[in-house]
């Protein structure tokens, strides 16, 4: 009997710790303020900002451009959104990528489309933006991937690379272009431009493999 109730006890005063340290853990959650109150309902719509005096906000629903602005020359609109810098060169296309170096200088990648028509350099454009105030075009990337990169260029900052695959007018190709950025971004230097997946490629990796296999089956003494 005096077991049972041992035993009883002892599950009693396990449940009660647990308990407790459990009100702590929520009591913590909190930062012991009970002040806070987060109990209303987890709202489902970003409230909407609210714009300088000198800002240009969206007139119609988010994304639209009603006819009539565009027919007149839309400028575009803005909300808490102030110019700095702006270098203009010959248009952008899809994307931009960003890298600041082991140097601080900070720099801005943007592609451009494949069409030569009116242009005076093609091929991605690379950005010092370290003085925001007066970004400067320092490189125009123009190797097969880089004309036309279209969404694929991307930055590894990690890596401390930038790549491209070959993507005209978005239809891609196996041409695969890599930069290094790591010791002055606004200069990247070519590492490699590859045609991937093609014939060449497989009948190299082939010879590769039968060499590799010759190896393995003759090693040397």
């Amino acid at each position: 009997m005096a077991a049972k109730i041992g035993r009883s006890a002892r599950g009693s005063l396990m449940t009660f710790g647990i308990m407790v340290t459990g009100a702590i853990a929520l009591w913590g959650c909190n930062g012991g303020d009970s002040s806070s109150d987060d109990s209303g309902p987890i709202p489902l719509t970003v409230p909407k900002a609210t714009c300088g005096s000198g800002d240009k906000p969206e007139t119609a629903l988010q994304g639209q451009v009603p006819a009539s602005l565009r027919a007149a020359g839309f400028q575009g609109f803005s909300c808490n959104l102030q110019l700095v810098g702006q270098s203009r060169g010959d248009g952008a296309s899809w994307q931009q990528a960003w890298f600041q170096d082991k140097s601080g200088h900070k720099c801005n990648y943007y592609d451009t489309a494949a069409t030569t028509a009116n242009r005076s350099h093609i091929g991605v454009v690379a950005i010092d933006a370290t003085n925001p105030a007066s970004p400067q075009p320092t490189a125009y990337l123009s190797t097969t991937s880089m004309v036309d990169p279209w969404e694929s260029l991307k930055v590894n900052e990690r890596r401390q690379l930038l790549a491209g695959v070959s993507s005209t007018n978005g239809n891609g190709g196996p041409e695969f272009d890599v930069y290094d950025i790591s010791s002055d971004c606004r200069s990247p230097q070519l590492l490699t431009s590859v045609a991937v997946g093609t014939g060449l490629n497989a009948r190299t990796n082939s010879r590769r493999r039968c060499a590799d296999t010759r190896a393995a089956s003759h090693p040397m003494a």
